[in-house]
C-alpha cells in the first residue's frame, strides 16, 4: 500500500498507519525505515515519533537493512541523483516487491500532482 500524506499532529501518527488514534493512541515497539537525503527530514521524523518506536534511518536503498521487519517505511521520492542509484519512486517500488504488506509512506515537500500520479 502506498500512502501519500503530510502528518502535521503528533497524535495523529497511529492513525496516518492505519489504526484508530481515539482507541490506541499508537503502538508501542514499531520498526520504521526511512530513506531521504535530507538529514533534518529524518531528524524531524525520528523526533515526531514516540520514543518507543525505532526509526532505522537511511540515505539510500544501499544504507537500509531490508532484512529487518518495518511497519512502515518512509520514502523521500524526490531523492537527488547523487544520493543514490535509485531514486524515491524505484525505491517505493522495490519495497512493495519486496514486502507487499509493508505500508509505505511516500514524502517530499515538493509534491505536484504529476508525481503523485506515477
Amino acid at each position: 500500500m502506498l500512502v501519500f500524506c503530510s502528518i502535521v499532529s503528533r497524535s495523529l501518527w497511529g492513525y496516518s498507519l492505519g489504526y484508530e488514534s481515539e482507541r490506541k493512541p499508537y503502538l508501542k515497539d514499531l520498526n520504521l525505515l526511512a530513506i531521504d537525503d535530507d538529514q533534518l527530514v529524518l531528524q524531524g521524523l525520528r523526533r515526531s515519533v514516540p520514543a518507543e518506536w525505532h526509526v532505522n534511518e537511511a540515505h539510500r536503498l544501499e544504507e537500509a537493512n531490508l532484512e529487518k521487519a518495518y511497519h512502515a517505511a518512509f520514502i523521500d521520492i524526490h531523492l537527488q541523483k547523487g544520493s543514490s542509484k535509485k531514486h524515491g519512486l524505484d525505491i517505493i517500488s522495490r519495497l512493495a516487491e519486496l514486502k507487499p504488506h509493508l505500508e509505505i509512506v511516500a514524502m517530499s515537500g515538493d509534491l505536484n500532482r504529476e508525481t503523485m500520479e506515477k
